[in-house]
This record gives C-alpha cells, structure tokens and sequence, in this order.
C-alpha cells in the first residue's frame, strides 16, 4: 500500500512538472509571437518591407532575361534528387561546359599591386602562370602550349581569341535589361553560390580583355569591355543578399584596374572618360548595400517564421534549414525574429545613405556598441535563446559597412579621375584644386562616402594624389593603410587614407609598360620571350 502511495505522489508530480512545462512553454510561445508581432506592425509602419516576398526579383520575359542566354539558361533549371532530397541542375554537362569556358581564369595569379599601390598589372606574370599548367584539362591552355611562346599580350590575346564565342554572347546577355535565376528557394540556397563563382570567372574574362585591349593600343575595344564589365558587376546583385552584393563590390573593383591603367598611362579620350564615368556613375554600391541588408533581414525573419510568411512553402520558410528550425520553440524562434530585426533597424542599416551615397562609419560603430551593450552582447560566451541567431549573424554583417564604404570610395575617386583627366585633356595640366573642375567640367563631384565631403587632392610632379580620409576618419596626408583591414570586429579602425594614385610609383615590367617604355614601342608588344 506504501508503495502505491508513492507511486502515486510521483506520477502526480510528474504529471505536475510536465503540465507546468507545458504552460511555461505556452506562456513563453504567447509572449514571444505577441512581442514580434507588435514590433513587426511597428516596423512596417514606418514603410519596412519585412516580408521576403515582396523583396525576390521580378518575372522576367525570356527575351530580356540576362539569365535566359543559351549559356546561362541551364544553370536556372534544378530537380530534387527523389533519394537525397538535395537540389542539383538539370543539365548538369550543359553547366559544366561553361565552367570549363572560364577555368582557365582561376590560374591567373592574384593581381600584385595594381591601382591601389600604382603599379600596373605584370601580363608577363599572367603569361608565365598559364604556360607553367603543363597538365592543363583546359584546351585554351592546351592550345597554347602547343604554339610558339610569343609576347604577353600575344599569348593573351590567342586565348581570348579562342574564348570569343563566349564573349559575344556575354556582352550580349549583360545588355538584357532583367536578370532572374528563378531560384527555389524552398530548396536552400546551395545552388546560389555556384552562381556567384561563376559571377567572378565572368568578371576575370572580361578583365583581362580590357587589360588586354589596352595594352595593344585598342583603346575603343578596352572601354567597351570596362564597360560591360560594371553592367555585368549590377546583374551580380539581382538576388537581396549580403553575398550578392559582397560579390557586385568584388566585380566592380576587378574593372577599376583597366581604368586606372587607361589613366596614368593617358589613352583614354573624351568620349572614353564620359562613357566611363557615365558606367561608374551607376555603381551605387551604398544604395546596393542597402538593399540586399534589407533582403538579407527578411531572409532570416523567413527562415526563422517556420512558414508564417506571407507565400508559405513558396519561399525559404519552406526549406530544409527552416523545417529543423521548427523543433525550436516557437516562442524563442518569435524572440530571435525580433533580435534580428532590432540588430538591423536599429544597428546595422542606418548607417547606410544612399542618396550620397555615404556610409557613417562613426554613427555605425557607436550604435552597434551601444546596442551591444544594451543587449549585454559583451559578455563572453553569453548565449541568450533570445538572440543567439542575431549573435551568430552580427560578427558577419557589422564589417560590411566598411568594406562597402572603401570599395564606394574608389569607385568615387575613378569617377573623378576621369573629370581630371578630361581637364588634363583640355588645359594641358590638373587641375590646383577639385573645385577648378566644376562647372565646366562636372555640375558636381561625388562625395568623400565616410564623411560626405569633398575627397582630399594635390598635385605632384609625377601626377597627383586622390584620397578618402578612411575608416579612422582622420586625414593622414595621402599615407595609404598599411594592411587591409578584414570584417572581424576585432579588427577596427585601420590608420591611414584610402588612396588613388594619378600616376604610376614606377615604370611597369615588360606586359604592362609604363610612359618610358610606352613611348619606344607600341604598348604591349614585348617581344622578351
């Protein structure tokens, strides 16, 4: 009878526990949905578009579709893999036929220098690279090595010779005006990252014709590929995402070397400086920034909404990452949705102003150290389930801010590169001053995006220098940073200028000539084996 009595006592406690758990959990649930909803109606309020749906790219005609080209088609058709339940394309040799066109490109060594430190790229170091791949898959590389080694820019252009199939239709597809993969993505986003690799071999073809092109003196046929290079940088960032805009930011820079080589080597005319500039122009990566942030946060509220979005199954709340997500609680999933969208509205996205386009580097670094104190994010290894999901997101998008200030900065500084060389062009000289350029030359110039004023600029005798006072926010004279700095907030606030050379530091090596050797021989007829 004892043991009864105890039996009972503690399956009553037991059945207590459970029902106290299940209330704490249902109060927990309520607080939570009732909290995000209240925040979310605040948001939207205010204009915020919160919902993923209304954020995914357009339906685009066939015709006008960059995406659609017969090379690119195959790579927005996907299957499910009925065993492993795994997306994977269609036409699985089509897309790798493309991937085979623009191999070759990952054998280029990284640019050593460049614009950023005013030495031209060495052709001849690019030359050496693809004849040292003796075992070689790729026929371009193949074809190469079985014909006479001949000058840098001779090797190159037989290369591209073979590549001109691809080129032609590329330049093409980057004049459609629409661009839409039609991801699934109820099916992850495994199948966008591929896409963005092949963003990058495209943008390396394209850059090494420009570079190419002027070296041989075919200054129309450079431009024209900078050219295409920026409109293909713009259809990189067609899907809201942080990495679509990391990757836009990365193309875009891949087209600032052939610009600036143009420049301190003076080949560019009138007509090439506006036709540049115009391109440059439309390159707002602030804005883009911006935009894709947006995307990126309502992403995660998505994958983190378990199907409460407006569109369901259509969209990421359909997809594997968000179906493990379900065994979360819910009302800790609600709480996480709010940490992510306070982390973006509140400390993340204001520091972004498109219309500048600036960044406030100051402003950003404050508030996210204010708001992670607020939080009491500073406190090691303090996982809160409120916003652990904010806390793993955070460390990856807080850099962002700037990489997209830096890269916007150059983009500006070519911008008025070309302005002063258009006033070189017309009064034999720069300019004394950046205020000497307007209005005859320019009805206003693009602004420092840190700060939003006027970019430093002297003359020197070998050219001038152009520079953005940096993420320190103090003027170093021109003393460009020493190392870059990366995205980790660890790393902040790196000492020195954000610098563009208008001149080289030195004579180019034979492949990329500077004046001296541009002046005894036709530029980029080397003839050193």
């Amino acid at each position: 009878m004892k043991a009864r009595r105890w039996l009972r006592v503690l399956l009553f406690a037991l059945v207590a526990v459970v029902t106290l758990a299940a209330l704490a959990l249902a109060i927990e649930n309520y607080r939570g949905r009732r909290a995000w909803e209240a925040y979310r109606a605040q948001l939207e309020s205010k204009g915020e578009v919160l919902d993923w749906m209304r954020l995914v790219p357009a339906a685009v005609p066939d015709d006008q579709n960059f995406a659609m080209t017969p090379l690119l088609a195959p790579f927005t058709e996907t299957v499910m893999d009925p065993q492993t339940r795994q997306p994977s394309y269609r036409d699985t040799n089509a897309c790798a036929r493309l991937e085979k066109e623009l191999a070759w490109t990952q054998h280029l060594p990284a640019v050593a220098g460049g614009w950023r430190e005013g030495t031209p790229v060495d052709l001849r170091s690019w030359q050496v690279a693809l004849r040292g791949q003796t075992n070689a898959s790729e026929a371009v590389l193949q074809a190469m090595a079985g014909r006479p080694r001949g000058a840098p820019v001779e090797d190159l252009q037989f290369i591209l010779a073979q590549q001109q199939a691809v080129l032609k239709e590329l330049r093409e597809a980057v004049g459609r005006p629409g661009v839409n993969f039609k991801i699934r993505y109820e099916d992850g986003l495994g199948l966008l990252l591929p896409k963005f690799s092949l963003f990058k071999g495209m943008a390396r073809l394209f850059q090494v014709s420009a570079l190419v092109e002027l070296a041989a003196g075919n200054t129309d046929a450079a431009c024209a590929e900078i050219v295409v290079l920026l409109e293909l940088s713009r259809k990189t960032s067609s899907e809201p995402l942080l990495i679509a805009t990391l990757v836009r930011q990365a193309v875009t820079q891949l087209a600032l070397e052939p610009v600036w080589e143009g420049l301190v080597r003076h080949q560019w005319q009138e007509a090439h400086l506006r036709r540049i500039e115009a391109a440059l122009e439309r390159a707002n990566l602030v804005a883009d920034a911006h935009r894709c942030l947006v995307g990126e946060r309502s992403f995660m509220l998505a994958i983190l909404g378990g199907g409460s979005e407006p569109g369901g199954k259509e969209g990421p709340a359909g997809s594997v990452e968000a179906r493990l997500l379900r065994r979360y609680p819910s009302g800790w999933r609600h709480q996480n949705q709010l940490a992510i969208a306070r982390m973006f509205h509140e400390a993340i996205l204001p520091a972004y102003r498109p219309d500048g386009p600036s960044v406030d580097l100051a402003a950003s670094e404050a508030v996210r150290d204010e708001w992670k104190i607020r939080g009491d994010w500073t406190r090691k290894r303090v996982w809160h389930p409120y916003r652990i999901f904010a806390q793993l997101l955070m460390p990856a998008i807080e850099g962002v801010a700037t990489k997209t200030a830096r890269n916007q900065a150059v983009v500006s500084q070519a911008r008025v590169a070309c302005v002063l060389e258009r006033h070189r062009l017309t009064r034999g000289q720069y300019p004394l001053s950046l205020e000497a350029l307007c209005p005859q030359f320019a009805d206003r110039l693009p602004p420092d995006p840190v700060n939003g004023q006027p970019f430093r600029y002297r003359c020197v005798p070998e050219g001038y220098v152009l520079y953005s006072i940096g993420e320190d926010l103090v003027d170093d004279q021109g003393a460009p940073v020493a190392k870059e700095r990366g995205t980790s907030p660890g790393t902040r606030q790196a000492k020195g200028d954000w610098v563009w050379l208008g001149h080289e530091k030195a004579a180019g090596p034979a492949g990329a000539l500077g004046r001296d050797a541009a002046a005894a021989q036709p530029p980029g007829l080397d003839q050193t084996p």
